[in-house]
């Protein structure tokens, strides 16, 4: 399921049904987006395309099918199939593919985390290219990417009237 920001809106998946729940910032309001699929058919995670628009990764028949939302008009938007990996041919040989489950996604990375059994895997979604990240069981991967800039380098760039102890 997962959320996704795209430009002013939250959207959050929702556990059964056809719909995502979108949260408009800027108009402080709720409204239903509907889905290419029933949710409850397919285990699917929202996320932001590279292009700013909303997407959606899920699994069905062995196969990774990412989508995204066109808006034309509230009313009318489209969803289109951008992507098919066939999991068969990316996966290690021998990798039973009947429990395969998007549990996450790297927002602006272009990088899917699929989950077979007790594996997860990422799956490069530009090169295809897959890894094998965490064995053990998990139902939701939430990356993130941290930094850290020192403390001397700071002040290093801000020159010796920086230092507490020439103050008087």
């Amino acid at each position: 399921m997962g959320s996704a920001l795209v430009r002013n809106a939250l959207y959050f998946g929702c556990l059964f049904g056809d719909k995502a729940l979108k949260y408009n910032l800027e108009l402080r309001q709720m409204s239903w987006v509907q889905l290419p699929f029933q949710s409850q058919l397919r285990r699917f995670m929202l996320t932001t395309t590279e292009d700013g628009r909303l997407g959606l990764a899920t699994v069905d028949d062995s196969k990774l099918y990412m989508w995204s939302r066109k808006d034309t008009h509230e009313v009318d938007a489209i969803w289109e199939r951008r992507v098919m990996i066939e999991l068969n041919a990316v996966l290690p040989v021998g990798v039973v593919l009947t429990t395969a489950k998007v549990i996450g996604s790297a927002e602006g990375l272009g990088i899917i985390f699929v989950r077979v059994a007790d594996v997860v895997y990422t799956v490069d979604l530009k090169t295809y290219k897959v890894k094998k990240v965490y064995e053990g069981t998990t139902d939701l991967v939430f990356p993130y990417a941290s930094f850290c800039t020192p403390v001397s380098a700071a002040l290093e760039d801000e020159g010796p009237s920086a230092s507490p102890s020439s103050a008087r």
